[in-house]
C-alpha cells in the first residue's frame, strides 16, 4: 500500500520500515500514486482531497496557500529576464534591424555621432561584433540612438532569437 503525506508532499510505501512517519498519511491507489507523482514532478502541490495546483510557474514562485506568488521585486524580475535572453549573432541582429526597418537608420545614426572616439567605438562594435548581448553598453547606446523603449527592444530581441543562427 502507498500512502501520501500532504505536509511532506511525499509518498510512503507501507512495506518499508521508516524511522518516523508523518501523521497525515492518506491511502492512495497505485494509479493515484503514479498520477500524483507526475503532478509533483511537474511542480504541482497536492491537497488533502488529492486535488492539486496548476504547475509551478517558475522556480521563483512559492505557494502561499491560495496561489503561486513570485515575491521578487520588479527590478529583480527584470534583471532575471534580461539575463535569460540569449546573445544574438551579427546576422540575427542585423536581420532584425532590417525587419523593423532600422538598418539604414542605425548606420546613419552611427555615422552622425559627433564624438570621434565614441563613433569609432560604436562603429567597431556594430560592424565587428560576432555576438550582441542585450545588456551590453554598445547595444544600449544603439537602442538609445534609435529612441527605442525597453519593450520595443524586448520585442525585437525575441523576434531576433527566432531567426536561425
Amino acid at each position: 500500500m502507498i500512502k501520501f503525506s500532504v505536509i511532506k508532499q511525499a509518498f510512503y510505501d507501507s512495506a518499508l520500515d521508516y524511522p518516523e512517519l508523518p501523521e497525515d498519511l492518506i491511502l492512495v491507489s497505485n494509479e493515484q500514486h503514479l498520477y500524483l507523482l507526475e503532478k509533483i514532478n511537474n511542480g504541482c502541490i497536492i491537497f488533502e482531497d488529492l486535488s492539486y495546483t496548476d504547475r509551478k510557474p517558475s522556480q521563483n514562485h512559492i505557494w502561499n496557500g491560495v496561489e503561486w506568488e513570485d515575491k521578487r521585486s520588479e527590478e529583480d524580475k527584470r534583471s532575471a529576464y534580461l539575463a535569460s535572453l540569449k546573445n544574438l549573432t551579427r546576422r540575427q541582429f542585423k536581420l532584425t534591424l532590417l525587419d523593423f526597418d532600422l538598418l539604414d537608420t542605425i548606420e546613419g545614426k552611427i555615422a552622425a555621432i559627433e564624438d570621434k572616439a565614441t563613433r569609432q567605438r560604436i562603429q567597431i562594435e556594430y560592424t565587428e561584433a560576432l555576438e550582441f548581448n542585450r545588456t551590453s553598453d554598445s547595444v544600449l547606446y544603439m537602442c538609445q540612438m534609435l529612441e527605442l523603449t525597453e519593450s520595443q527592444v524586448d520585442e525585437m530581441w525575441k523576434h531576433a532569437m527566432q531567426i536561425p543562427t
